[in-house]
């Protein structure tokens, strides 16, 4: 815990992106009552009602440029290892955080005193555990922050990466600037953010229609080194057997997921959910 709150310290005294919330509520209107510091919940329409997406962020940091643009990250503490591959998420797996990350730009009143609008600036875990670091002749200073440092995606805004990271060198954030000034490493463009929401809002509403439908299969998806059926608390009501058939998960890069999405996107013209969204949401 001590390395940990050294390395929190150490990361926001660089950062101009500053926290504005922790452990913030997402909760639908009806029950912000008694919660004033709840912000809405993101409704998605189907053939049949409404999906109502709720929860609970456990950091909000915001960066507002000299011009005004206003950007935003959410951070979010694991105890053990995590990553956000978009291969999963693309199959309905870890959305959470960024649709963590929309929510919060459709709240941007909360933020913002004028009717600007809040660009996503990036997904990113914080590992809570202590990490070991192996003595040697380096710097072991430098080691210990590259142990710590944060995984997820960032804007590939050279200028954002730089607010998040004073040197842009990839210490505390999975992304750098290079020596041209190019950003580097696990980023994604605006475009592509809106890209991802779009499939993020078409994953919610597909399944809601799947269980409005009636259609309970047991599918499960597969990873490369076991399946969900290992964990399910349900596995003796389902009675599925071992060898029936399963969902595999891809092992695509980010670059190639986001590419894909592209071109789908040409071919096929603008998905639901990667159009204008308001931002204009009032805050209990």
């Amino acid at each position: 815990a001590v390395n940990m709150l050294w390395h929190t310290l150490m990361e926001l005294r660089q950062s101009e992106f500053v926290p504005q919330d922790m452990e913030l509520p997402i909760l639908p209107e009806t029950e912000q009552s008694g919660d004033e510091d709840a912000i809405f919940a993101l409704r998605l329409p189907f053939s049949r009602g409404t999906v109502s997406v709720t929860g609970k962020i456990d950091r909000v940091d915001l960066y507002v440029r000299p011009d005004g643009t206003a950007f935003v990250r959410v951070v979010d503490y694991k105890t053990g290892k995590k990553d956000l591959k978009l291969s999963e998420v693309a199959m309905g797996l870890n959305t959470q955080m960024l649709l963590y990350l929309f929510i919060v730009c459709d709240n941007s009143r909360r933020y913002l005193e004028n009717s600007g609008e809040l660009q996503p600036a990036g997904v990113l875990y914080r590992q809570l555990s202590d990490l070991a670091v192996v003595r040697s002749k380096g710097d072991m200073m430098q080691a210990r922050l590259k142990s710590m440092c944060m995984k997820g995606v960032v804007l590939d805004d050279p200028g954002v990466i730089q607010a998040m990271e004073q040197d842009a060198q990839g210490v505390f954030i999975p992304a750098k600037l290079g020596k041209t000034g190019e950003a580097a490493g696990s980023t994604v463009t605006k475009k592509q953010f809106m890209l991802l929401r779009g499939v993020v809002e078409q994953l919610l509403t597909g399944m809601a229609e799947q269980l409005m439908d009636g259609d309970i299969a047991a599918l499960p998806l597969k990873t490369s080194d076991r399946s969900p059926c290992e964990w399910c608390d349900y596995r003796p009501v389902c009675a599925r057997d071992a060898d029936d058939p399963v969902r595999t998960l891809p092992d695509d890069s980010n670059a190639a997921v986001l590419a894909a999405l592209e071109s789908r996107e040409e071919q096929e013209g603008p998905a639901d959910g990667e159009g204008e969204h308001d931002g204009a949401r009032v805050d209990g």
